[in-house]
This record gives structure tokens, sequence and C-alpha cells, in this order.
């Protein structure tokens, strides 16, 4: 990582217009703006990328710190990260995908890279930053739920950080419809979602990372951990008011088995395999059974190998 970082920073350059460091040319993967009339694919300082280097800095900062080595270097990181040329809102309410204010609301290109700050990053996120959840609510708005299967599982992603649940069910029912492998009319196939019998997700010849893609946003309708914290149905669709799911991960080396009902959570087990601090967030009040205490959010130490359980009050 540190290796990446700095050749970003020899990279970037500064921008004459705004004073912001840039990458220059820079893209947004497969897709175009229009200027003046004309088509162009390259610019300077595009969303994703901008996204994708301010969260590889952070890393750094974070892991310089935990490791306590490089300070000089992460010193230096810190104000070049602070100088990164910032999210743009557009005159749509939408998230800038471009630099300047481009976007056009009929654009429903399968790629949405300038989202990338909101999953896999984390630097668009309920709570702290609630205006470029908006403006991401209105982008994914532009750019509608039905494309390619993967394209849909990136959405369901998306929708589910933004903790509405129902959106990113809604879009994984719409990936469900039923495929003929030797159907001849390519481009129906080619019009949304869809699947063979064999589960594997369709569009011309197959998309594995669809299907690894809807998995990952299942885990992330129940469970997230990219901010520190390990957040409980955070996006629990009203369908999926009751159930159980064992074996997940979350960041941190932890494992979870848990049952909920009614959109509550009833137990929930937490193994340490690395035994790093713990810090759960439940959408209910429950009790600690290796402690006294009853709450909505548990910050705690462990042991590796040991087990913790929690259930409702």
């Amino acid at each position: 990582m540190k290796g990446a970082a700095q050749f970003m920073m020899h990279w970037l350059v500064e921008d004459p217009e705004s004073g912001f460091l840039v990458t220059a040319p820079s893209s947004s993967p497969e897709n175009h703006f229009n200027y003046q009339g004309k088509g162009y694919s390259l610019g300077k300082a595009t969303t994703m990328d901008i996204s994708i280097v301010r969260e590889l800095f952070a890393a750094v900062i974070q892991a310089s710190a935990e490791l306590g080595s490089d300070a000089q270097f992460r010193k230096e990181l810190i104000g070049f990260k602070e100088r990164l040329y910032p999210f743009k809102i557009g005159k749509y309410g939408q998230l800038q995908e471009w630099s300047e204010d481009w976007d056009d609301p009929k654009d429903t290109h399968r790629h949405i890279s300038h989202l990338f700050g909101l999953f896999p990053g984390t630097q668009i996120s309920p709570g702290f930053s609630d205006d470029l959840v908006k403006a991401a609510k209105q982008t994914l708005a532009h750019r509608g739920d039905v494309s390619t299967g993967w394209s849909m599982a990136w959405k369901m992603n998306w929708w589910a950080r933004l903790r509405e649940g129902d959106r990113a069910y809604q879009i994984l029912n719409k990936s469900f419809g039923f495929l003929e492998p030797v159907e001849k009319k390519v481009e129906k196939r080619r019009s949304g979602g869809g699947l063979y019998s064999n589960m594997f997700s369709g569009h011309p010849p197959f998309q594995i990372d669809a299907n690894f893609g809807v998995t990952a946003g299942m885990i992330e309708m129940l469970m997230q951990s990219h901010l520190g914290e390990i957040r409980l149905l955070p996006a629990l669709p009203s369908v999926w008011k009751n159930g159980r799911i064992k074996g997940i991960k979350a960041r941190g080396n932890f494992e979870l088995d848990m049952e909920w009902k009614d959109g509550e959570i009833t137990r929930v087990e937490v193994i340490s395999l690395a035994g790093k601090d713990c810090n759960l967030l439940f959408p209910n009040m429950v009790r600690s059974k290796s402690k006294n205490q009853t709450g909505i959010s548990f910050q705690f130490k462990t042991k590796k190998g040991e087990r913790y359980v929690f259930e409702k009050v």
C-alpha cells in the first residue's frame, strides 16, 4: 500500500484552476460526457479516480498509525489527502461523475464508478455525509435498477450501504428472471439481469462476478463492518423480517451467527478469531450473556478464540 501511495503522490498534479490535487488524464470506465456537442471520455479528477486515491491514502494513514511506523510519511500523506479534489454535487442533485457538472440525468449507463466512495469505499455513509448520501441516491435513481447482472449486483450493494433494504431487495428480485441458455435473441438477454438454470448469472456468456456481487449484497443487507463497527441488520428488507444466518465474517476477523424475529435481533454469537476489540451495534435492546449489561451498542475487548453471546432483552 505504501508503494501505491508513493506512486499516486508522484502522479497527482495541482489543478491550476482549483488548486486541488487531481489525476490527469482521468476517465470514468466505459462512459463519456458531452461537451459542446461532442462526446469525450478523458478529463481530469473523475470522481472514481479521486475516491480510490482517497481510500488508499486513508488506509495507509491508518496502517501507519496502528503500526507506529513511518510517522513523517504519514504526516505528508495526510497533507496530500486534504488537498484532493472534493466530491461535487451537480445541478440535478446528483453526485458528479466528472470534475465538472456534465452528467446527463437520462444516462442509464451500466457503470456507476463514481459511487466507489459509497461501496466498497467508506467515504459516503448515512450519519456523517448526508448531503453525499442524498446525491448518491439521486445518481442511482437516474441510472435505474435494471441493467446487466453485475451492474445490478453493484446497485444492490450501494442501496444496502444507503440502508435502503427494500430497494436493495427490489433489485435482487429483478435479477432472478430465468434465461434459456440456447436463446438466440441475444439482445433480449442483454436487457437486464437473469439466471440460467444452474444459478449462474446471465448476460452472454455468463457473469460470475454478478453471483459474487449478489451474495456480497445480501451480507451487506444483514451486517456491515466497514466503518470500524459491526452494525447488525442495517438494511433488512421487510420481507426478511424473520431469519437466521451462520458463519458470516466481519472486519477484525470476527465470525457471527445471528437470529432475528420481526426485524429485531433475538440472539447473536460472536467468535473472536484475532482477539481484537469489538464494537457491536444492534437494531434493538439486547443483553450480554458474558456481562450483566443491556443496550443497543457494546464496545468490549475480546480474547482470541472466545465466544460472546447476546440475546434479546
